[in-house]
């Protein structure tokens, strides 16, 4: 509410109420009675509220339109429905709107009237005023701009732009909690998508192995066909190798009996050979006189020379023997794992012969 009256502007800039609230800027009242209480209190709209102590000095030579308000309200003292109950804010005149009673229609109002104490009246919200002996009624679109009509609804609409603003930073949170929520959707794509060329990544490399095996498993099936066809092979070689041994063993137990009768010979050869040694000692002694036996001697000597021809003979023969017993050894160590436990006795039989062999040549 803007003062037009340029000596009131000055005038009160001059004894300091410039900032002194008007009435109507400060008034607070029911909704609903806005309108009659704006055609009642239209003449003090725009009075300055101020302190009794600002009221006490002011000179008493102002302008005609001044007028101020004490801003300290009245006790409360009246009971009923007073207009004062209505209205917030009025300072000193709400002990003038406690004077006033007010009802919903202009019957309620006519019947109080009869009741009223001197100096109180009863108003209704149709706009009807009446007192002892007088009535005023609200004229059509009378009051001062509807005011607090205006007030209220820019009060409504100061709290309905709050609430939406409130809505709006609500909806603007919940729209950054979206956006939020998308840019991780996407990063969860994002993700999802290096998931999955990684999988796909994953796939070719198993395709790639897959193959791998397949052709490592076409080697191996054919490398054990082959080692079937080398085991069949080996399976003849072995069946052809153990007659080959039997063959070799018949003859190896062949030349063990002549190595042992070869071994009898010997030793009969030796007992021999020491009673010809001590015949010939003996001879030797009995030399002079013993002459013809020594003639016979001589005969028994070429003949002795005739066994020891024999027995070279024979000695020639176990030479072929020795070969035929080396051939054996090489055909036994060709048998890698098919020894047979009667061989180790073989071989002690022909290291054995072999050692009379070497004797029977010395």
């Amino acid at each position: 509410m803007a003062d037009h009256d340029p000596a009131l502007g000055t005038t009160l800039e001059a004894h300091g109420l410039t900032e002194a609230p008007q009435l109507g800027e400060v008034l607070q009242v029911e909704p609903g009675w806005e309108a009659l209480t704006s055609w009642l209190l239209a003449p003090w709209l725009n009075a300055r509220l101020v302190t009794s102590q600002q009221l006490a000095v002011l000179p008493e030579a102002l302008a005609t339109d001044w007028r101020l308000i004490d801003k300290t309200p009245p006790a409360a003292s009246a009971s009923g429905q007073r207009l004062a109950s209505l209205v917030k804010g009025a300072g000193a005149l709400g002990e003038w709107l406690a004077s006033i009673h007010y009802t919903q229609t202009t019957a309620e109002a006519e019947a109080q009237v009869a009741h009223l104490a001197p100096g109180e009246s009863v108003v209704s919200q149709e706009g009807v005023w009446l007192g002892r002996g007088w009535l005023q009624q609200q004229a059509n679109g009378e009051g001062i701009d509807g005011l607090l009509l205006t007030r209220r609804r820019y009060a409504e609409l100061t709290a309905q732009r709050e609430r939406e603003e409130e809505a709006l930073a609500l909806a603007e949170e919940q729209c950054d909690v979206a956006s939020e929520a998308i840019e991780t959707l996407e990063q969860e794509r994002e993700q999802q998508a290096e998931q999955e060329r990684a999988h796909a990544a994953s796939l070719q490399q198993l395709a790639v192995k897959e193959r791998s095996l397949a052709q490592r498993l076409e080697h191996l099936e054919s490398r054990a066909t082959e080692l079937d066809e080398e085991l069949a092979q080996l399976q003849e070689d072995e069946a052809e190798l153990a007659l080959t041994l039997d063959e070799q063993r018949a003859r190896w137990h062949l030349a063990m009996e002549q190595l042992e009768s070869a071994a009898q010979a010997r030793e009969t050869n030796a007992e021999q050979r020491n009673r010809q040694r001590e015949a010939r000692d003996q001879l030797t002694q009995q030399h002079a006189p013993l002459k013809a036996q020594q003639q016979a001697l001589a005969l028994e000597r070429e003949r002795l020379s005739a066994e020891r021809d024999s027995l070279r003979s024979q000695q020639a023969r176990s030479s072929d023997v020795e070969e035929r017993l080396s051939r054996i050894a090489e055909l036994e160590e060709a048998r890698e794992m098919l020894v047979e436990p009667d061989e180790l006795a073989g071989k002690n039989s022909k290291n054995c012969f072999i050692s009379v062999s070497s004797r029977k040549g010395a």
